[in-house]
């Protein structure tokens, strides 16, 4: 037995390893077969992001804290270093969902983000994000209603009745309609127009309702 690498394992957690043998795929600090950590990937890769880890003969509903430990997988595959950048940060539509946001000027990045699909064990490249306080909390405002109740983890978290788009990391937002964004997000509740990017299904129904 090795010197413990990772929190989990130090904790007992060994299937939930962040740092596996590239070659044997064993935990950290383990030479016990059972112990394996599955990955389609060396893992030398996991730290750019490129590799989700599966855990051998263990599914969600057999871990003890499923959330807990999606996210700690999360920070695991896309730590936030010193300085980092929002990477939202000038998008037109981020974050997907069914109101993406407008990204911000740039803030630092706090926050590691799973999403569009907010469930937790989706460790995907493309699901996951390390943004700003502010985008952060800013999604979550305009999408929550629209998922419902966290379903079993593994499952998938996705809108209830609203199609859910997907994150455009590639259409940029005009400056002056960043500067617009940030008005609207400090323009008090009652007094706001829609968002920008409100489909026009909710648009219609909040006209109806009127």
């Amino acid at each position: 037995m090795l010197l413990s690498n990772c929190v989990a394992c130090a904790t007992g957690f060994h299937y939930e390893c962040f740092f596996p043998d590239g070659i044997t795929n064993l935990c950290c600090c383990s030479d016990d077969p059972d112990a394996i950590v599955t990955s389609s990937a060396p893992v030398d890769t996991i730290a750019t992001g490129e590799v989700v880890l599966e855990r051998k003969g263990k599914s969600a509903d057999q871990m003890q804290d499923p959330i807990s430990t999606g996210r700690k997988r999360a920070a695991a595959i896309k730590p936030i270093s010193k300085g980092m950048r929002c990477e939202w940060a000038g998008l037109r539509f981020a974050g997907g969902g069914v109101i993406p946001i407008v990204g911000c000027f740039g803030s630092p990045a706090t926050n590691i983000h799973h999403g569009p699909d907010k469930d937790v064990l989706n460790n995907t490249e493309d699901n996951l994000h390390r943004i700003c306080a502010a985008c952060h909390n800013r999604w979550h405002s305009l999408n929550d209603s629209f998922y419902g109740e966290r379903p079993t983890p593994g499952t998938g978290f996705t809108p209830v009745e609203h199609e859910m788009l997907e994150h455009d990391d590639k259409t940029k937002a005009p400056t002056q309609l960043v500067f617009e964004s940030e008005l609207w997000w400090e323009t008090k509740d009652g007094a706001r127009k829609p968002f920008f990017n409100e489909p026009s299904p909710i648009l219609e129904k909040v006209e109806e309702d009127a």
